[in-house]
This record gives structure tokens, sequence and C-alpha cells, in this order.
């Protein structure tokens, strides 16, 4: 770029008369004291900062893989009393409630039936029996109503249009 010119007009420098007396000399500087420094005329100019990387927008965000129909279906049926088919579509209430059903029942049901008579005496046995057996049934009714619930989700999958 070419610097630009002004309509200014510019003052010639005079000249100074010739004396006779010499020019002062200069003054010495102190040894002690260094010099300053030279001050640049112009500052430095400021790096530029790294590029911000561009904003994300929806759009371009991956899209979630579908899931299989046909796969969650077959979970529901054969995997449906511990939820496996509500872990493979995400939902982690649905889940949940199976895992904590049937982890919940089956070892009740096995100390109950297994454990539980077997340290008793005979004539305790006798008395405390029933109480046993109800226990025992209950545990038993909650694993089996996880397995249907699952078992009909899947069923359910399975005849849904997409």
């Amino acid at each position: 770029m070419e610097p630009e010119q002004s309509n200014l007009p510019v003052a010639e420098p005079q000249p100074q008369p010739i004396s006779a007396e010499p020019a002062p000399a200069p003054q010495p500087t102190p040894v002690s004291q260094p010099a300053p420094a030279p001050q640049p005329t112009q500052a430095l100019a400021p790096e530029p900062a790294p590029a911000a990387p561009a904003p994300v927008s929806t759009t371009e965000q991956p899209v979630p893989k579908a899931k299989s129909k046909v796969t969650a279906g077959l979970l529901g049926i054969f995997l449906g009393a511990i939820g496996a088919h509500n872990w493979y579509l995400g939902e982690k209430a649905k889940g949940i409630a199976h895992v904590c059903m049937f982890f919940s029942s089956v070892p009740s049901i096995a100390v109950i039936s297994f454990v539980l008579p077997n340290t008793r005496t005979l004539s305790a046995t006798m008395q405390t029996e029933a109480v046993f057996d109800v226990l025992s049934t209950f545990f038993a009714l909650i694993v089996i109503a996880s397995a249907i619930w699952g078992l009909i989700e899947g069923i359910m999958i399975l005849a849904k249009r997409q």
C-alpha cells in the first residue's frame, strides 16, 4: 500500500546560523550506570490466537444406531426375567426393576427352601414348615411374574410394526 499524501503544507527546516563558538561537548555518562536500552518504536504484534473449533450443530451429531427389534424381542422372550431386553433398548428403570425382582427373589427361595429347614430340629420344623412354604411360594411367584412380564414385552416388541 502506498502512504496517503496530505494537502497540508509542510514546514521546511530553517538554516542554522554559523557561529564561531564550538558546539558543547557531550557529557560522559558515569560508568556505574548502564545506558538505558533503546525502546522499540513499534509494539510487537500479538500472536494470533489458535483457531477455536467450529461449533457442532445438532444436525451434525452422530445419530445413535437403531436397535434391532428382533434382537430385543428374543432377549425379552428368553432373558426377560432379568430384563435383558430393557437394557438392550436403553430403558434403565425397567431393567433395574427386573433385576431387583429376580435377584432378590431367587436367593430368598434358596435360603427358605434349602438352608433354613436344615438348621432346625424336627419339632421346630413341623411348626414353621407352613411359614417357609408360604414365603417360598411368594418369592417364586415374584420370579414367575418377572419372567412373564419379560415374555409378554418380548412378544409385544416382535409384534409391533415399525
